[in-house]
């Protein structure tokens, strides 16, 4: 029976039941000529029996309505699984607009840089052309060195793309090696995008030949020069409106002409500058009429006819190329002269710029011959190329041969670094209030390992925080309540389920109990309207120390980078996602590297010293100007305090005291120079052992750090310190669901592979290999397995057929494949083993 549908006879086989005898069912697949008697099918001319598939009718969704979001206990209302599916659907679509607005400003600046480049170099092109006929050979290349961030290339190129179609043409065509195999396929892709790219586009395959290209090229800018032309007469058909300065002109103009003079000049053609010379078309032809140079397809070099299509099937897509572009000239020419006042001005020779992707895959002999075929048509078509570089720039100079090196001039860009892209991030989601939900200390510390060990990845990162993100609010119950908007109507509406949760919390129970009136413990464990009370007391007070927190962050994370890296102690990190992910997990206050830090502020010169409250206090500054006046008190005044602290030790720089000498020592006797003892040695004898006098800087460094030390510490308080942190910082790790386990799977799928292949299915050799090589020692006798393979997989005792010895060998070969055993020197005919039980 066919499923999700209902078989039914049709009419046809009802009258053939009535007839007479059924046929074979299947036969008589014919229905052409009508039967002769009235009522009668013949048997071999209709269909006697047919099975039809009726589709059942579409029903409602068997999906969740909630987009996957299910009741995580019974009594959960509706709304509330709603509000953990809005919750997370607004937090990731503003994280997902913030990852994307720190890809498209990192990356906006080179590519402005790339823009200015090729519009430098064809302004030169042009100059030099004007001043001298030779012909130009250089095809300006830029290199974009990307790093080794592979999965960050799709979308950095992307954008490129986009860029690109925007400043310079809309004829940018971006490409990959998996996609060009060889000279052919690379010419064909590039032919084929432009293609794409016209008004409308124009679906002709290309050949792969740099003459279909010229054709197309060709009609291109004649349908681009006759728009032009339209425009301007267009323009100088509308009569002008005279200004104050141009009454004069307008008055001469309106003067009666001599007769005949007029009309002359209005047919006249205009002439061309000799600037507009050489690039300028022709004036406009009749409707649906093409120019000669145009139409006539050009005639196919040798190398391409070696390497391309035929001759004569290069022609017709030469001809046929020429005519799509020859209609499109007459189809828009028209609509383009009308509306010219509205239009911004047509390119006669637009740029044709071609991305490699990743050069360092392509084929280097195919982008050698594509460069050289660009700088011999450099005079008919423009190209640009971008090079797209994972490596350093050499690979270009190790990749291509000299001619073509000779035929390109560079230019180096770089992309910026992905840690740094990493460290905007962490600013943006996690130390900023727009974004609610926070990452805790271990998930935080996997994902930045993974990222620098691993990926060095900003897509990976922003996977990982996705998923991190809908695991939160598709499990915790609570996890509505992490917007500071309107929970104080979510509190409210908390059902007694709800409340109970809200007691079951590790950070709330640690808060219940550090409760010092029994009283108060009981009413809160007992009372659900004082048990919402006391929710939204606690998660005002996380929400502020939560804004506090990242303020303090930032600033030492700028107190630390105004300090001086050749301290040669070691201190906290510098770079923002380790400090952030060390100060979630320990106060400030129990870190080594924070000891360390205030350790070398005390022992650092005014001038840097200086430096590193005017970081802090810049740090606090921008912070409490981005809130409201009464919010942020505590950093308003701790940012003035760092500010004034500043301004003092600058102030001691500019009025410096002398230096400090070791105070005297009555009682020990005078050394005079007779005694021996010359003036260095004496001078360290005496700043070892007697005490040294404070100056005016070291009272005021002293009491500067201690300050910054207190505020710093005051505000670094980890939050899992406050109740019903869990709410808004995911504390569950995540390798174990992020990062898969390759060993352990492949494991389990040879030990139990009817879970994969079905209960009744047969046992493969491999299969057979392992289980017996789990009884195996160190050392695995290869005669010993083979014996045991062959009983079990065999079925038949003594020595093995060929064929049994060769379904060994396969099975020997993929386990050490999958590095479960390898060959070893130690001992004749064994193999050792790699890989034991994870139990």
């Amino acid at each position: 029976m066919p499923p999700k549908g209902r078989s039914r006879r049709s009419h046809a086989a009802a009258a053939a039941d009535e007839a007479g005898p059924a046929p074979v069912e299947g036969a008589g697949q014919g229905a052409g000529a009508g039967p002769a008697d009235k009522g009668v099918l013949p048997v071999t001319e209709s269909v006697a029996k047919g099975c039809f598939l009726f589709p059942a009718k579409a029903g409602a969704p068997k999906h969740d309505q909630n987009g996957g979001f299910f009741k995580i206990f019974p009594e959960e209302p509706d709304s509330f699984v709603e509000l953990r599916r809005g919750v997370y659907e607004s937090e990731w679509t503003r994280m997902q607009a913030s990852i994307e607005s720190i890809q498209g400003s990192q990356h906006g600046s080179v590519f402005d840089e790339l823009v200015a480049f090729v519009t430098r170099f064809r302004a030169s092109e042009e100059q030099l052309q004007r001043q001298c006929s030779a012909p130009l050979i250089e095809v300006p290349t830029a290199l974009v060195l990307t790093g080794v961030n592979l999965p960050d290339h799709e979308n950095a190129f992307q954008l490129l793309q986009t860029h690109l179609r925007t400043r310079l043409s809309p004829f940018v065509a971006l490409l990959r090696s998996r996609e060009c195999s060889g000279l052919k396929g690379l010419l064909t892709s590039v032919m084929e995008a432009f293609f794409a790219q016209s008004e409308p586009p124009i679906n002709i395959r290309a050949h792969g030949d740099i003459q279909v290209l010229l054709g197309w090229y060709r009609a291109l800018c004649a349908r681009n020069a006759a728009a032009t032309a339209a425009a301007a007469a267009e323009v100088a058909a509308a009569p002008p409106t005279p200004s104050k300065r141009g009454k004069r002109g307008a008055a001469a103009a309106a003067a009666p002409a001599p007769e005949g003079a007029g009309s002359e000049e209005a047919a006249a053609p205009p002439t061309p500058s000799k600037r507009g010379k050489r690039g300028a078309a022709a004036p406009p032809a009749a409707e649906g009429a093409v120019s000669e140079e145009a139409a006539a397809p050009p005639t196919p070099s040798k190398r391409a006819r070696k390497g391309g299509a035929p001759a004569p099937a290069v022609a017709a897509a030469v001809a046929a190329v020429t005519a799509a572009a020859a209609t499109l000239s007459a189809d828009s020419a028209p609509a383009t002269a009308v509306d010219a006042a509205a239009t911004p001005a047509v390119d006669t020779r637009p740029m044709l710029v071609v991305v490699l992707q990743d050069f360092d895959a392509f084929d280097p002999t195919a982008v050698a011959d594509f460069i050289a075929i660009c700088s011999a048509h450099k005079a008919a078509l423009p190209f640009y190329l971008v090079l797209g570089v994972a490596s350093t720039p050499d690979v270009l100079h190790q990749r291509l041969t000299r001619r073509a090196l000779a035929c390109v001039s560079t230019a180096t860009f770089r992309i910026r670094n992905a840690a740094l892209m990493l460290e905007d991030a962490i600013r943006d989601l996690l130390l900023s209030e727009s974004h609610h939900i926070k990452l805790g200390p271990r998930p935080l510390k996997h994902m930045i390992d993974h990222f620098r060990l691993e990926t060095s990845s900003l897509h990976a990162f922003a996977r990982s925080l996705k998923y991190t993100l809908l695991r939160h609010c598709a499990q915790h119950p609570l996890s509505f309540l992490c917007n500071p908007t309107g929970v104080d109507k979510h509190i409210k509406a908390l059902t007694p389920v709800h409340c109970e949760l809200v007691r079951a919390q590790p950070s709330f129970r640690a808060y219940i109990e550090g409760l010092l009136d029994p009283a108060e413990q009981r009413r809160l464990l007992l009372d659900d309207d004082a048990l919402r009370a006391c929710t939204a007391r606690c998660l005002e007070a996380l929400h502020a120390h939560r804004a506090t927190f990242h303020a303090a962050t930032l600033a030492l994370h700028a107190a630390i980078g105004a300090v001086p890296t050749n301290t040669g102690v070691t201190i906290l990190p510098s770079a923002l996602p380790s400090l952030y992910a060390l100060v979630l997990r320990k106060p400030l206050s129990e870190l080594d590297g924070a000891q360390s830090f205030f350790r070398v502020l005390r022992l650092t010169f005014a001038t840097e010293l200086a430096k590193v409250f005017e970081a802090a206090a810049a740090s606090l500054e921008a912070w409490v100007a981005s809130r409201a006046a009464d919010e942020g008190k505590a950093l308003a005044a701790g940012a003035k305090k760092c500010r004034e602290w500043a301004v003092s030790l600058r102030e001691i720089i500019a009025a410096p005291e002398e230096a400090a000498a070791p105070a005297p020592d009555e009682d020990e006797p005078a050394r005079e120079d007779s005694a021996g003892w010359s003036s260095a040695k004496r001078r360290k004898l005496l700043l070892r052992g007697a005490p040294r006098r404070e100056t005016r800087f070291d009272v005021a460094r002293k009491e500067a750090v201690g300050f910054l030390e207190s505020f710093l510490c005051e505000h670094l308080r980890p939050p899992s310190a406050l109740p019903l942190h869990e709410l808004v910082y995911v504390a569950e790790p995540i390798r174990d669901d992020v990062e898969g386990k390759p060993r352990s799977v492949i494991q389990a799928g040879l030990a139990t592979y009817a879970r994969y292949l079905g209960p009744d299915s047969t046992e493969p050799d491999v299969c057979i290999a392992y289980r017996l090589y789990l009884e195996c020692g160190t050392l695995i006798n290869l005669y010993d397995w083979l014996q045991a393979f062959s009983a079990v997989a065999g079925g038949a005792d003594g020595e093995p057929d060929t064929t049994v010895q060769a379904r060994f060998a396969q099975a020997v070969a993929e386990l050490q494949f999958m590095g479960f055993v390898k060959a070893t020197r130690r001992k004749t005919d064994h193999m050792q083993r790699l890989a034991w039980s994870l139990a």
